[in-house]
């Protein structure tokens, strides 16, 4: 099935708001060596295509190559400081205890430093650090901004709906993120999420004949191009998963998802997906398998393709809003 929209540079139908043209480099998780999902690289492409789209000097440091359209790959660690009027780290939590991060925005201090679709623990959390001197983000301050990958160019769709045609039976596709200690080992139900996963597809298969489908979003894990792990999403019929990028690019290819969010009392999936009119979206301390089974058994029958368009649709609204934050922020501040 094709994505839900596709546009010149992705999803993207913001016009960018005219700026003198800066130099600017977009660090991101996958700046360090084997880190990067493909929810950060999405995030990154999305930002790039549209700063070179409004004519900046582009620079982006990733460790893998990655040859991204109008812009220069650069080493963060060796690139020239007079060369860069700003940095941008786009997408991921920002951690204190995090050692790559924190050596990156040790060696920009002295330029301007934006986060952009990043998330910011509560400040009285141990682990909390802003580092930025303008921060768009996400989750954890008053005013939120949308999340960039949802408006990456999309090079998959057409590809992948010939193929999706072709196949004989339903697939489900299960993408989990495993433990996650972002907000502490104690408060992660990883393993209750894996068990009651379990017991939703042995429900299932009693009753349909499906295939279910392994999804790594993790790039080094996966040994897999971000293309190549969102077309395994574009065939699925079904995704469930325990990831908010799951979730976004399942959105991306037009396939209905079930979110569930695996820390007690919930936390990023469910906070960030809850209010984009989608019932889909769970906290485990608050579900079941029963509860599961049957959202998933009505997905297969009824994927609510206009449910899920209208998610999509806020989700680019949001990120239009924080590219358009950005221009603005560049136009008063950087001479």
């Amino acid at each position: 099935m094709a994505g839900i929209l596709g546009f010149a540079l992705g999803n993207s139908v913001i016009e960018s708001t005219k700026v003198a043209p800066r130099r600017l480099l977009v660090a991101w998780y996958g700046s360090f060596p084997g880190h990067g999902t493909i929810g950060d690289q999405r995030s990154a492409e999305a930002l790039i295509a549209h700063l070179v789209g409004a004519g900046h000097q582009v620079m982006h440091a990733t460790a893998m190559p990655l040859d991204l359209p109008g812009a220069k790959r650069v080493d963060w660690r060796s690139v020239d400081l007079a060369s860069i009027d700003a940095t941008i780290f786009v997408c991921g939590p920002i951690l204190l205890s995090h050692p790559e991060t924190k050596a990156l925005f040790a060696r920009f201090a002295n330029k301007p430093l934006v986060g952009a679709g990043v998330s910011l623990l509560p400040s009285e959390h141990s682990n909390f650090a802003d580092p930025f001197d303008f921060v768009l983000a996400r989750q954890g301050t008053t005013e939120r901004y949308g999340d960039l990958a949802v408006i990456a160019p999309d090079e998959v769709s057409k590809e992948c709906s010939a193929a999706k045609a072709l196949q004989t039976q339903k697939v489900i596709g299960i993408s989990l993120r495993g433990m996650q200690d972002d907000y502490g080992s104690e408060n992660c139900l990883s393993h209750t999420t894996d068990f009651e996963i379990r017991r939703v597809l042995s429900k299932i298969g009693a009753v349909h004949r499906v295939r279910v489908a392994p999804l790594e979003n993790h790039l080094a894990r996966a040994g897999q191009t971000a293309n190549a792990i969102e077309a395994a999403y574009a065939k699925c019929d079904l995704v469930i998963t325990s990831r908010f990028h799951g979730a976004i690019t399942a959105m991306r290819q037009g396939v209905p998802f079930i979110a569930i969010d695996q820390i007690s009392g919930g936390a990023k999936v469910h906070d960030l997906l809850s209010g984009l009119g989608w019932d889909h979206v769970y906290k485990i301390s608050e579900t079941n398998s029963d509860e599961l089974t049957v959202a998933a058994l009505a997905l297969l029958n009824d994927p609510e393709l206009d449910r899920l368009n209208t998610a999509m649709q806020l989700s680019i609204r949001a990120a239009n809003r924080t590219l358009s934050r950005l221009d603005d922020w560049l136009n008063a501040t950087i001479l």
